[in-house]
């Protein structure tokens, strides 16, 4: 009886080990799937995803993007002066390369390249799986002093004391 317990623990075990690599292939694909369908709306004519889109952003990043347009105040612009997806304000995006690699449980680094206008562009976007979906949770880019688009926002807020 211990014996036959044993040896079903030990099948399912490995099934479950065995499922894992499919599952994580699973969540690569969706990831990609939720990383190309933001850069569809970067194509010529497009109208791009802005900053506010909780189907795109975590809670978090979109708490301090506001906080920090709060706090430059009303007709004024924050420290977000362009698209942070596509390092730009004007955009005709194509080309769109995409390479995914894990960062962490429930984590994953995107690096998105693409050609806009009359420039190469190289981003990398840290996606968080939330129990909505992926959602970006970070932009690194030259863009940002520091590369993080989090830092630079925490920095901002940071030194207009909130």
């Amino acid at each position: 009886m211990v014996l036959g317990l044993v040896v079903a623990v030990g099948i399912t075990s490995a099934v479950l080990a065995a499922d894992r690599p499919a599952q994580d292939m699973q969540g690569t694909a969706a990831a990609e799937r939720f990383v190309r369908g933001i850069y569809a709306h970067y194509r010529k004519d497009g109208e791009g995803v802005g900053t506010d889109s909780k189907a795109v952003y975590t809670a978090s990043l979109l708490a301090l993007m506001r906080a920090d347009q709060q706090a430059a105040g009303p007709g004024e612009v924050g420290l977000i002066d362009g698209d942070p997806l596509c390092d730009c304000q004007d955009f005709e995006i194509n080309a769109v390369r995409l390479a995914l690699r894990p960062s962490g449980q429930n984590r994953l680094v995107a690096e998105v390249r693409f050609h806009n206008l009359d420039r190469d562009v190289s981003l990398h976007l840290e996606l968080l799986l939330t129990p909505a979906g992926w959602r970006v949770d970070n932009v690194d880019s030259a863009g940002w002093e520091g590369g993080s688009l989090r830092a630079a926002l925490q920095r901002e807020l940071k030194a207009a004391g909130h």
